[in-house]
């Protein structure tokens, strides 16, 4: 436990040096919301051979929400970690998001008909069952800057036509964001070590820019926000003083191709749950959420990093 504790307020210093060079950067992390293993949500510690942690974490202006798949269950909380209202479903949910006129889009990929239920007010309004792409397992659930339904299957976005009896998925590219950017990509470039991000926004293409990766280190972009910076996570194995490997996740903050922070030390969520760092959220004003939960001490909690523009 010592050893993990160093650790982690080692990289907490390190996360401090690093932002204090850079105009936009975050306070130091505050627990808003705390879970214990004998909640009878489930929400704490959850044992082994069922999923850690929740499945999505969102940030609106005004509210968190928590989607809590063994619970069938999707939690909403005001931004001081109070809760507001909870939404029981009849079905096993894979993922969740929201919409700017109040609307919630469900995920169901578990069991045939595959499908998503969009709720509002607390009741379901719409059911829209699809057919997906052969050999294709979707994982997640966004709206599009436009209010397109997508769903994401690895690194593929598809938005759902209706079809005769059910919708089909029509690719439309890789990931897209939540405001601005429709379509994005990460690659590495040739003959080099360095990253690329290359994009499509609703008004044209944006600034691509280049990064340098940690030793073995996966970028996958995660969002964007109202003010147009975007943030890309970075998943490492890394190796601390006493030459124990660990997985360490980064955060990266750009704007018009120029680096604005480098957030480190996000403790990992469980591979059982996070295809797709679902216990990160990203709030409209760039505001920062992240669950994490504490096996040797039994409990989680949600932080959350105020952004310093």
């Amino acid at each position: 436990m010592m050893r993990v504790m160093g650790r982690t307020v080692f990289l907490a210093l390190l996360c401090g040096c690093l932002l204090s060079a850079f105009a936009f950067s975050y306070e130091q992390p505050v627990p808003i919301v705390r879970f214990s293993e004998n909640e009878p949500n489930g929400l704490g510690f959850i044992h082994e051979g069922a999923g850690h942690g929740p499945l999505r974490l969102l940030a609106s202006d005004t509210a968190l929400y928590l989607l809590a798949r063994l619970d069938h269950r999707a939690y909403i909380f005001d931004m001081a970690g109070y809760v507001l209202d909870s939404l029981d479903l009849k079905f096993c949910p894979g993922d969740m998001t929201y919409d700017a006129q109040g609307a919630f889009y469900l995920l169901q990929f578990r069991v045939q008909p595959q499908f998503v239920a969009v709720y509002k007010s607390g009741q379901e309004i719409d059911r829209r069952e699809f057919d997906p792409p052969e050999n294709r397992w979707m994982t997640e659930i966004t709206v599009s800057p436009d209010g397109k339904i997508l769903l994401l299957s690895g690194g593929y976005t598809y938005r759902l036509v209706p079809g005769e009896t059910r919708d089909i998925l029509y690719a439309v590219g890789e990931r897209p964001g939540r405001f601005h950017l429709t379509d994005t990509h990460i690659g590495r470039v040739v003959d080099s070590w360095e990253a690329e991000f290359s994009g499509e926004a609703s008004p044209g293409p944006v600034t691509s820019f280049r990064f340098e990766p940690l030793d073995r280190e996966l970028f996958q972009f995660h969002a964007d926000d109202r003010a147009g910076r975007i943030y890309i996570v970075g998943t490492s194995i890394q190796t601390d003083e006493e030459g124990e490997k660990f997985i360490a996740r980064r955060l990266l903050v750009y704007k018009n191709g120029k680096p604005l922070t480098e957030l480190r030390g996000l403790k990992p969520g469980h591979s059982s749950y996070d295809y797709a760092n679902h216990d990160i959220a990203v709030a409209p004003n760039g505001d920062l959420y992240l669950w994490m939960t504490h096996f040797s001490e039994r409990f989680s909690e949600i932080l959350y990093f105020k952004a310093i523009p």
